[in-house]
């Protein structure tokens, strides 16, 4: 037997109170938390897992401020601390006008590798200023002023941007099997994060094994996490230090930038190795609580809960 919203679905003309109730009896709205939403909730920096806002209003009461206010059709209203462009604070927020969380960024000082500039992957903004960001929203999202329940988004796209660029436009995998699809290469699993994933954007490495050493320009600037198949975090690479030595400042990346053989960490590979740079610089954003993330107890970890691996491919740092 139709029921009274079944009826109203059929109707050729919907008012706005029918359609609603056409939404609402037959399971379309998306509640928060639904598995289209990319996670639900936002942090950043390996070990120190700072809390980060996902609303515009958050974003106020924590300090961050609109740039110029604008709307980029691609990326949303950029957010930064005090509003201003600076290398000690060189973190991005995206929101929609809306107020929703779109993205996140960051601001590399110092040019990186040319074919990486040509290719798209980081966009020059000023002399010595480039921006990697991962967009979280449609381009129909991210300048709207209307709101859903996702939390953080349904994608994860690398530098989003229109036919004409500036910006590349990848989209992450949201899920472990897409990953190596895409030809991602398997790396170690950390505990708060998950296994990593890359991409050697050259095409000479596959999804069973990276072919060392690797260029730096063939490494692709943003590292997808997954656990139990899913997304958990990403990770924001260069090769030009961003961390300052004196005075001693992180300047919102990692503690302490990666030589090669740390960076080697992130795989479960003896061969693991470099050539063209000597060290690197992350920058870690989480979309889950990163304390229920833990790699599975059969692993061989050369820390508790770092670099974890099949004991047949376990390393030692």
């Amino acid at each position: 037997t139709n029921t009274i919203a079944d009826l109203q679905c059929n109707m050729s003309l919907l008012t706005a109170v029918s359609l609603a109730i056409c939404i609402q009896a037959h399971g379309l709205d998306r509640p928060k938390g639904s598995p289209q939403d990319v996670g639900d909730s936002l942090a950043a920096v390996f070990t120190k897992y700072y809390s980060k806002p996902t609303t515009a209003a958050e974003a106020t009461d924590a300090g961050y401020s609109a740039v110029d206010g604008k709307c980029d059709p691609y990326l949303g209203v950029a957010y930064t601390q005090g509003g201003k462009l600076s290398k000690k604070t060189p973190e991005f927020i995206y929101f929609t006008p809306g107020g929703q969380l779109a993205g996140v960024a960051v601001d590399v000082y110092g040019t990186p590798e040319t074919s990486l500039i040509d290719a798209g992957y980081f966009v020059k903004k000023d002399e010595q200023r480039y921006h990697i960001s991962a967009t979280f929203r449609a381009p129909d999202k991210v300048c709207s002023s209307s709101a859903d329940e996702m939390v953080v988004g349904d994608r994860v796209v690398l530098n989003a941007a229109g036919p004409e660029g500036p910006g590349v436009n990848y989209h992450i995998s949201l899920n472990e099997t897409g990953a190596i699809s895409q030809g991602f290469s398997r790396g170690s699993c950390f505990d708060g994060m998950g296994w990593h994933y890359f991409k050697d954007i050259s095409g000479e490495s596959t999804s069973q094994k990276m072919k060392f050493p690797l260029p730096a320009e063939h490494l692709l600037p943003i590292v997808p996490m997954y656990h139990e198949g899913k997304l958990n975090a990403i990770f924001f690479t260069t090769t030009k230090v961003q961390q300052t030595l004196l005075p001693p400042r992180t300047n919102g990346w990692e503690p302490i930038p990666l030589p090669n053989k740390l960076m080697c960490g992130n795989w479960c590979d003896t061969d693991c190795g470099f050539s063209g740079t000597a060290i690197w610089s992350t920058q870690h954003w989480y979309f889950h609580d990163h304390t229920k993330v833990i790699c599975p107890s059969s692993l061989h970890c050369t820390l508790k809960g770092i670099t974890c691996c099949e004991a047949s491919k376990s390393l030692e740092l």
